[in-house]
């Protein structure tokens, strides 16, 4: 599924639990970071950093507990194999991820509310996220800070004959159909149109 918040909405408030603190990451956090997701290669968070990416996370001490990360001009999507060309004023919320030991509890929801701001702050009219349908847990979290869920996307076939698609969800008639909404063709977001 691809979701989508808009950045001129009002944005929820959502309270952090006492002890914890939320900031932006920089390349002084590497170490935290990779001791959270000892499955990242620091070599890759320095790249996104250095193209412009960011991540907040929310701290307990001095571990990270949970951390999501926003590219403003592509989203690589990872399970799709392609990434999907972004508007200047568009970002993609992404690997947001929680410690085992505090999933449950909104930790990632209220730690993704300064970075729903900060984007605003630097431009992002709206974000972007993907999901995948069958990852029930996952849906908590973007829903409580108000991404709605605007079609399918995805791709049919193998590689060299790869068909790729965007399916938009019809918000009024609460009806799938194939394409995009003229609105997604104007801002030149190209959704449906992955590169290979």
């Amino acid at each position: 599924m691809l979701l989508e918040h808009r950045l001129d909405e009002p944005i929820v408030d959502l309270p952090l639990p006492a002890g914890l603190a939320v900031r932006q990451l920089d390349l002084e956090d590497l170490g935290a970071y990779c001791a959270f997701r000892p499955d990242q290669d620091p070599a890759a968070i320095r790249q996104r950093l250095a193209a412009g990416e960011w991540a907040f996370a929310a701290w307990e001490g001095g571990r990270i507990v949970t951390a999501g990360w926003t590219s403003p001009r592509r989203a690589a999507i990872e399970y799709l194999g392609g990434e999907m060309a972004l508007a200047p004023d568009e970002g993609y919320s992404y690997d947001l991820f929680t410690a085992s030991a505090f999933r449950g509890h909104g930790l990632a929801a209220a730690a993704r509310i300064p970075a729903l701001r900060h984007a605003r702050e630097h431009g992002c009219r709206r974000l972007f996220s993907a999901l995948l349908p069958e990852n029930l847990p996952g849906w908590s979290t973007p829903a409580a800070i108000g991404f709605r869920a605007i079609g399918w996307i995805g791709y049919i076939g193998p590689r060299p004959l790869r068909y790729r698609f965007f399916c938009h969800l019809d918000a009024q008639a609460g009806e799938r159909r194939a394409g995009p909404s003229a609105e997604y063709l104007s801002a030149a977001t190209a959704l449906f149109l992955l590169s290979g």
